[in-house]
C-alpha cells in the first residue's frame, strides 16, 4: 500500500511538472486572475448591466440565465484568493523558468522573492473598499428591511388627535404614570425617577410635558434644559455663570486622529461644572415643585450628562427636597447607555423601594388618513403660532394634506419620515415653502430632508454642517461606516439592526494623509441613529429613519465612483 501511494503521488508530481502541462495551469490561472481583477475593479457595473438585462427581457429565459451566469461569475473579488492566486502563478512561473536554467541558486531565490514582493505589494495596495460588500445586493436587503419597516403591520388605532396618537402608542408610559399618581394619592411623599429615551426629532420635551400634566394631577411641573438654559453666545468658547456656581466650556468631542499626530476636529460638545443646590434655588424648584424633568441631557458631554444623573438621583435617594416627588430625564438614548448599563448608577433604594421607569419611546405607526390629517394640522397650529407669524388657512393644510397622501402611497420613506415628529415637520415645511412638489423626485425630497435632518444636528450637537470642510469629511466618514463597518447579513437578519464594538475604528484617506476615528463617536450624537436597549453596553444601531442608511450607501457608491477621497 505504501508503495502505491507514493507511485501515486510520484505520477501526480511528473504530471504538474511537465512543461505542457504547467502551461495549461498556467493559462487556467491567468484567466482566473484576470476574472478577479475585472470583478474588483467593475464588478458592480458588470453586475448592474446584467440587472438591467433581466429587467428589460423579463420574459426571455435565455437572457436571465446568462445574467444570473454573469452576476454569479462576476462577484466580488477577494484578497485572500487573489493572493493565492497570484502566489501559485509566481511558483509555476519560477518552475517553468528558472528551474532549469544554468543561473546559480542564490540568484534563482533572490528573483523568486523579489517578484513575489513586486506582486504581493501590488496587491495589497489595491483599493478593496468598493467590493467588500456585495452593494448591489446591500441595497436590495435595505430595500427589503425598510419595506418591512415602513408596512408593519399593527393593529389600527382609533384616536381623536395626534396627541392623543402618541400616547396610545405608548401605553405602558401611561400606565406607569397613573400607577405612579395612585401612589402619590395614598402616599404624598412617594418618589420615582424616569428615564425617557427617543429618536432625535421625536418630540421628547413636548409630548412628556403633555402626559406629566394629564396624568399627574394637581401636580407642578419644572423643567430643566442642561444646554438652552445655561450655554452662553455661541461664538464664546467659554462663559461663567457664577449665581449658579456654572464654569460652561465647550470642547472637542469627536476628533479624528492620523497616525502623525494630525487632527480634524469635527465635532463639539459643553463640559459643565455646576452646584445643582444653586440650581433648584435658582429655578425655585427646592419648594412646591413636585415633578422636574431634566432635559438635553444628550446636547452635553458624557461626564456632564452622568454628573448630573447622579446628583439628581441623590434628591430622590436621600430625600433632599421633600416636595419633588420625581424627577424625569429626557435624552437621545446614546447619551444613557453607558450611565445606565454601569453598576455603580445602581443604589437599592432607587431601584427596589420608589418608582422607577425606563422608557423607549414608541413612534406612531400612521395607518389611516384621518392620522395624517390630524399630524398635518397638529404641525400647522405649532408652526403658525411659533414660526410663521401667520394662519396657516384651511386652502394650504388641505394642499399639504394631499400632497402628502400621494407621497405615502408612492414612496415607503414617506411613512418613516412621518413617525418622528421634527422629521415630518421638515417635509410639511418644505411642501409649504413649494421646496416640494408633485415634480420632485424621490432622491431629490431625500436630500433635502437628509441636509436638513443634519442641519438641525448641527445647531443642538455642535456637529458639522453638510456644505463645510469639515461636514465634507464628517460624511466621508458616515458613507465609510456604512459601506465596509457594517455587516449585510446581520442588517438582513435583525430587520435593520447591527452591532458596533465599543473601541472600533473606521479610517478614510485625505490627500494621502489616512485619519481614524472610532465608529461609535460617529454615530452617537448624530441624530441619524438610534440604539436598542438603552442600558446595555453591546446595544445594537439603526440608522432614524431607516431610509438613511440606503441614502447613505448610495452616496457613498458615487464617492467610491468618482474618487473623491480615495
Amino acid at each position: 500500500m505504501k508503495e502505491f501511494f507514493k507511485d501515486t503521488w510520484n505520477k501526480i508530481v511528473d504530471w504538474f511538472l511537465r512543461r505542457k502541462n504547467l502551461n495549461t495551469i498556467l493559462y487556467i490561472l491567468s484567466a482566473f486572475l484576470i476574472k478577479e481583477l475585472t470583478a474588483i475593479s467593475a464588478g458592480s457595473d458588470i453586475k448592474n448591466f446584467a440587472e438591467s438585462l433581466k429587467e428589460n427581457y423579463p420574459n426571455s429565459t435565455s437572457f436571465e440565465v446568462f445574467a444570473d451566469f454573469i452576476i454569479v461569475f462576476f462577484s466580488s473579488g477577494s484578497k485572500p484568493v487573489l493572493i493565492i492566486t497570484l502566489a501559485t502563478i509566481i511558483l509555476i512561473l519560477f518552475v517553468r523558468f528558472f528551474d532549469n536554467s544554468n543561473l546559480k541558486p542564490i540568484f534563482k531565490a533572490l528573483g523568486f522573492i523579489g517578484l513575489s514582493i513586486v506582486v504581493l505589494l501590488s496587491v495589497n495596495n489595491l483599493d478593496f473598499n468598493i467590493t467588500e460588500n456585495d452593494t448591489l445586493e446591500y441595497e436590495k436587503i435595505l430595500k427589503k428591511t425598510q419595506k418591512s419597516i415602513a408596512n408593519k403591520t399593527t393593529p389600527i388605532l382609533e384616536t381623536d388627535s395626534y396627541i392623543e396618537h402618541i400616547k396610545k402608542s405608548n401605553v405602558d408610559f401611561t400606565s406607569f404614570l397613573k400607577e405612579f399618581n395612585d401612589s402619590l394619592t395614598l402616599n404624598p411623599k412617594y418618589k420615582g425617577i424616569a428615564y425617557v429615551t427617543a429618536s432625535a426629532g421625536f418630540g421628547k420635551s413636548y409630548f412628556t410635558k403633555k402626559w406629566l400634566s394629564e396624568e399627574l394631577t394637581g401636580k407642578n411641573i419644572g423643567k430643566i434644559k442642561v444646554r438652552k438654559d445655561f450655554v452662553c453666545k455661541e461664538q464664546e468658547s467659554k462663559c461663567y455663570a457664577d449665581s449658579l456656581g456654572y464654569i460652561i466650556s465647550k470642547k472637542p468631542d469627536l476628533i479624528a486622529v492620523s497616525k502623525n499626530g494630525n487632527e480634524k476636529l469635527l465635532g463639539y460638545l459643553y463640559t459643565y461644572k455646576f452646584n445643582l443646590d444653586s440650581i433648584i434655588q435658582f429655578y425655585k424648584y427646592d419648594k412646591q415643585i413636585d415633578v422636574i424633568m431634566v432635559d438635553d441631557l444628550d446636547e452635553v458631554s458624557e461626564s456632564t450628562t452622568n454628573r448630573y444623573l447622579k446628583e439628581f438621583e441623590d434628591i430622590i435617594e436621600k430625600e433632599k427636597y421633600s416636595d419633588i416627588n420625581l424627577i424625569v430625564f429626557l435624552s437621545r438614548p446614546e447619551a444613557l447607555v453607558n450611565y445606565l448599563s454601569n453598576t455603580y448608577r445602581k443604589c437599592p433604594k432607587v431601584d427596589m423601594i420608589y418608582g422607577l421607569e425606563q422608557k423607549v419611546l414608541q413612534k406612531p405607526i400612521f395607518a389611516t388618513s384621518n392620522q395624517i390629517r390630524d399630524r398635518v394640522n397638529n404641525w400647522a397650529d405649532w408652526y403658525q403660532e411659533e414660526k410663521l407669524g401667520r394662519l396657516i388657512d384651511h386652502t394650504e393644510r388641505n394642499q399639504i394634506f394631499e400632497q402628502i397622501l400621494s407621497l405615502y402611497k408612492s414612496y415607503d420613506f414617506i411613512k418613516l419620515q412621518l413617525q418622528i415628529q421634527s422629521n415630518s415637520d421638515f417635509l410639511f415645511r418644505g411642501i409649504l415653502k413649494n421646496r416640494i412638489d408633485e415634480n420632485t423626485n424621490e432622491n431629490e425630497i431625500k436630500t433635502i430632508l437628509f441636509n436638513t435632518m443634519v442641519g438641525r444636528n448641527s445647531d443642538s450637537h455642535l456637529r458639522p454642517m453638510l456644505d463645510s470642510n469639515e461636514g465634507a469629511i464628517y460624511m466621508t466618514f458616515l458613507e465609510e461606516i456604512v459601506l465596509n463597518k457594517i455587516d449585510i447579513d446581520e442588517i438582513e437578519e435583525k430587520n435593520g439592526w447591527f452591532k458596533v464594538d465599543n473601541n472600533e475604528t473606521v479610517s478614510i484617506n485625505l490627500g494621502g494623509i489616512v485619519y481614524t476615528t472610532t465608529v461609535k463617536s460617529l454615530l452617537n450624537r448624530s441624530g441619524l441613529i438610534t440604539i436598542d436597549p438603552i442600558d446595555d453596553k453591546y446595544s445594537k444601531y439603526r440608522f432614524e429613519p431607516f431610509w438613511i442608511h440606503e441614502y447613505i450607501l448610495i452616496k457613498a457608491k458615487k464617492t467610491n465612483t468618482n474618487n473623491e477621497y480615495k
